[in-house]
């Protein structure tokens, strides 16, 4: 199951009343991703295809729009905000969690593990920004929010035993 599929469902899990859209831009991932709700008994949701450019929907249709590890991958991050913005009521919620690739550190330092941090780390940066997480507000800023409508946190993630190191690594399996 991808991460992607993991939020979504957990989100519809975690409001049985309400609905839960997933979107994707490419649409070889939703019949996966509907076969992942499907295994979990999730009724409450629907994925389907669009571009987080332009989202398929009218303005002020959501309650929430959330979005996890995307942005980073993107060119105009701050665009894909904004469209988000667009498709959530005034009274609703705009989320987003990026991570911060380049201050992930590595341990143990085994070269293999060393050598393929730098790879991911280099591809994220060619296409969108492996810092994602550090430049957050400022995209939201530039996205058009108001920043006494912003909340900031940040969590740290550790994959120590071999169960999570496991789970964490079939992340970059394809």
């Amino acid at each position: 199951m991808t991460d992607y599929n993991k939020v979504s469902v957990t989100f519809a899990k975690t409001i049985p009343d309400g609905r839960v859209t997933g979107v994707d831009i490419n649409p070889d991932i939703l019949p996966r991703a509907r076969a992942v709700a499907e295994m979990a008994g999730i009724k409450n949701i629907e994925f389907q295809q669009g571009d987080v450019y332009k989202l398929p929907f009218a303005d002020e249709t959501f309650d929430i729009t959330f979005c996890h590890q995307m942005l980073t991958h993107l060119k105009a991050p701050w665009d894909a905000l904004r469209e988000m913005i667009r498709v959530t009521k005034p009274s609703g919620i705009v989320a987003a969690r990026e991570g911060d690739f380049e201050t992930e550190c590595v341990w143990p330092e085994a070269p293999g593990l060393l050598k393929f941090h730098r790879f991911v780390s280099s591809m994220m940066n060619s296409k969108g920004s492996a810092t994602g997480g550090r430049q957050l507000l400022s995209w939201a800023l530039k996205a058009g929010a108001e920043r006494n409508q912003i909340t900031v946190g940040h969590s740290t993630w550790s994959y120590t035993t071999r169960s999570e190191m496991r789970i964490w690594g079939k992340f970059f399996v394809m």
